[in-house]
């Protein structure tokens, strides 16, 4: 059938339509070839055009039904919201702003913001949002605005600049803390006033005490004085004793403690010992009283001297310890004196002289001992960290090529043994780590993070890890957090999942059937802090009660065949033990064999006093995963290979680099948006890779390039490294594949 031209169509189209409309309607009998073609034709697309606006017609309805939800959110948001345009008027506001100026939504639009800011703030609001705008930067500052009746309010305001030129800004009500501030600075004021006063009431006072207390010294010393010397050589006859008059200061002269000649002091009291000491005699003494001084070290000295001479000129105690050098063999000794004056200026010091040449001895060895155990521990926590990388990365290695097997097409029994493969690699990996973590704790060099968290949203996460776990066993798995719990905290909160961890895997290795709950309760509390009591409880196979104490030291589990049917180290609980008693805690645990057990522990953590407002004003763009460019450093061929072939799956474009060095020549040549690096590398590292992507000066195209470390590296201190290094964030080896793609999605989000 031959095909009828355009003009030939469009005019049967219109001779159809013109006979519908002059005869309102025909049968198909009255109609050609070419005009019934044409009628159906118009029949389907009457159809199509009627399904289509059915489903306009829904979409419209739920978009209207979207509007209302967003604008019942923006309305009753806590905080104001305001729009201005770029003259400063006032496009868009919520119910909220409205409700604190005391006026309706519409009394607000298309009027400028200054309208309602108080009188003596407009400038300090117009001067800071200028130098914003034209900095195309975001601001903020406290300021007054003014109530529909004049009266002024204290609010916060924060406004950032968007491309259409439009202000978006949120107004947060600071009233009442203001107000609070104004209270608390009158009451300082009034009680500076009060301190002043009552300081100068207790200068008067102290004026007077001393004046009393220097006339009754003045007459107790004459009466005191025989009884006091007495006392003084009966407390110091383990030692050498003795006592020397020190002649009245306008007797010296010049340099006389230095010279050791016409010395303005006179021996007068020696005991044996004391020559025995000094390895000389009473006579020789009393004839050449600088003859002490002469016995002291040369390298000494100077600082007995100098010593001397402040005891002398202020009248306090003289304590000096350091060598003596007699008949060349080198002594160490302790100098202890007491001053008495004397009404006609002279002063007599009574003390002794000990040898204390064993026990200096004995801390030299000390110091030694104490020098070759931290030597011994900076060691073997270079050992455990070196270890930690070259085992984690064959690690990797091999955990991730069982997990990449399971995902191509096996048969059963191929399955069974790569499953073996991921399990027995994860298995020996927690050993590891378990052996990392306990030696770590007992060399004293873990130190306890302190972060703000929420102990509802913690607890929870740390219980949903182990739902399938207990779920494919048939168990029952419970979080009971008590009413009074305060559940915003300040502390370790990794430190504390961990511990929660190794109780609640515990508790579903070793019970069959039944249920397991997690309960937190409140032991005690202040206006500061509060300890809490985390206790798991279980259905399990129980402990015998010979067996219960012995549990949470390193290394032993209740019995010798546990080990065999349930597996494990036995380090979990004493790792929790060493953890909670960090956190100023303990650990306990009660049990009945055949019944079940209940391990509890307690920790001391912060409470959060401030409470700052979360507030969500935009909406995060997912970015696309096929779009993103990915940079991988790594110098290990099966590292590369393993992440390459995971990110390709999820259709990142990968392009690698074997070290440092080759990063920055492609980051100098190519666009990425993030960078997973590698920290131990040969040629340059990713420390020095990353300080590079940073420098300002480089040739980098993006020196912002969101950075994650990927590194063998697994001790505490090893992330804070990657961290101050400049990385954005950081994840141990093994990889941890969930985690990765959880990070990349959060990073690719932010870029």
């Amino acid at each position: 059938m031959t095909s009828i031209p355009p003009t030939t169509v469009q005019a049967l189209r219109q001779r159809a339509e013109d006979k519908l409309n002059a005869n309102g309607g025909v049968t198909p009998d009255q109609l050609s070839y070419d005009e019934k073609r044409l009628f159906h034709e118009l029949q389907v697309h009457q159809i199509e055009l009627e399904m289509q606006n059915e489903v306009l017609t829904r979409t419209g309805l739920d978009l209207e039904a979207t509007r209302d939800s967003y604008f019942d959110l923006y309305d009753l948001a806590p905080v104001g919201y305001m729009t201005l345009n770029k003259d400063g008027l006032i496009q868009r506001a919520n119910l909220t702003a409205a409700t604190m100026l005391g006026l309706k939504t519409d009394d607000l639009i298309n009027r400028p913001i200054k309208k309602f800011i108080f009188r003596d703030d407009v400038d300090s609001y117009y001067l800071l949002s200028r130098s914003a705008v034209e900095a195309s930067e975001n601001f903020k500052l406290e300021l007054r605005f003014e109530q529909s009746d004049g009266s002024p309010f204290w609010v916060i305001l924060r406004a950032s600049l968007h491309s259409d030129d439009e202000l978006w800004i949120t107004i947060g009500d600071i009233n009442d803390r203001k107000q609070l501030e104004q209270a608390l600075r009158q009451t300082n004021d009034a009680l500076e006033e009060q301190v002043a006063e009552r300081t100068e009431e207790l200068s008067l006072t102290i004026t007077r005490l001393q004046q009393e207390i220097a006339e009754r010294k003045k007459a107790e010393q004459t009466l005191q004085y025989e009884r006091d010397l007495s006392m003084d050589i009966i407390n110091t006859q383990s030692a050498g004793i003795y006592r020397i008059r020190v002649f009245a200061q306008e007797t010296w002269e010049k340099d006389a403690w230095k010279s050791f000649k016409n010395s303005p002091y006179l021996i007068e009291l020696v005991s044996e010992p004391f020559c025995k000491i000094l390895g000389t005699t009473k006579e020789v003494l009393e004839n050449n009283p600088g003859i002490i001084f002469e016995l002291i070290h040369a390298d000494d000295r100077e600082g007995c001297v100098k010593k001397n001479e402040e005891a002398a000129v202020l009248l306090q105690e003289f304590s000096w310890e350091g060598r003596l050098l007699i008949d060349g063999v080198v002594k160490w000794a302790r100098f202890q004196s007491l001053p008495r004056p004397l009404e006609n200026g002279d002063v007599i010091w009574t003390g002794a002289l000990t040898d204390i040449t064993e026990r200096k001895q004995g801390e030299l060895e000390l110091l030694r001992a104490k020098a070759a155990a931290e030597s011994a521990n900076i060691a073997k926590s270079r050992f455990l960290s070196n270890m930690s990388h070259e085992i984690r990365t064959p690690m990797n290695g091999i955990i991730a090529i069982s997990q990449l097997l399971q995902m191509t097409d096996l048969n059963n029994e191929q399955k069974e043994y790569t499953e073996l493969l991921r399990k027995s690699g994860k298995n020996l990996l927690q050993l590891i780590s378990d052996i990392l973590d306990l030696s770590r704790i007992e060399a004293g060099s873990v130190e306890l993070e302190t972060t703000e968290f929420d102990l509802s949203v913690e607890m929870t996460a740390t219980v949903s890890i182990f739902s399938q776990l207990a779920s494919v066993k048939g168990l029952e798995l419970n979080l009971q957090i008590n009413p009074d719990v305060p559940l915003r905290l300040t502390g370790d909160s990794l430190r504390l999942r961990q511990i929660i961890t190794n109780l609640i895997g515990n508790a579903i290795k070793f019970t069959k059937q039944g249920t397991i709950s997690l309960q937190i309760s409140k032991d005690s509390e202040d206006e500061q802090q509060t300890t809490l009591r985390f206790s798991v409880r279980d259905s399990g196979i129980g402990i015998a009660q010979d067996k219960v104490g012995k549990v949470f030291e390193a290394f032993t589990q209740a019995d010798s065949s546990t080990g065999l049917e349930y597996g494990g180290t036995g380090l979990g609980l004493a790792i929790a033990r060493h953890l909670a008693e960090l956190m100023g805690g303990s650990v306990g645990v009660e049990s009945v064999e055949g019944q079940g057990s209940e391990f509890w522990f307690t920790v001391l953590l912060q409470k959060q006093i401030h409470i700052p407002d979360i507030l969500t004003t935009e909406t995060p763009v997912v970015a696309s995963i096929t779009t993103t460019r990915i940079l991988l450093v790594e110098d290990d061929e099966a590292n590369q290979y393993v992440l390459n072939r995971w990110l390709s799956k999820y259709s990142y474009q990968v392009e690698m680099a074997k070290n440092g060095r080759e990063a920055l020549k492609l980051l100098e040549e190519k666009d990425f948006d993030l960078v997973l690096m590698d920290c131990s590398m040969p040629v340059m590292d990713g420390y020095e890779a990353t300080a590079a992507i940073r420098n300002q000066s480089s040739n980098v195209r993006n020196h912002a390039i969101p950075i994650i470390a990927l590194t063998a590296a697994a001790m505490m201190e090893d992330r804070q490294k990657c961290l101050d290094a400049g990385m954005d964030d950081y994840l141990p080896k093994p990889i941890d594949f969930p985690k990765l793609l959880e990070l990349l999605e959060k990073w690719v989000k932010q870029r």
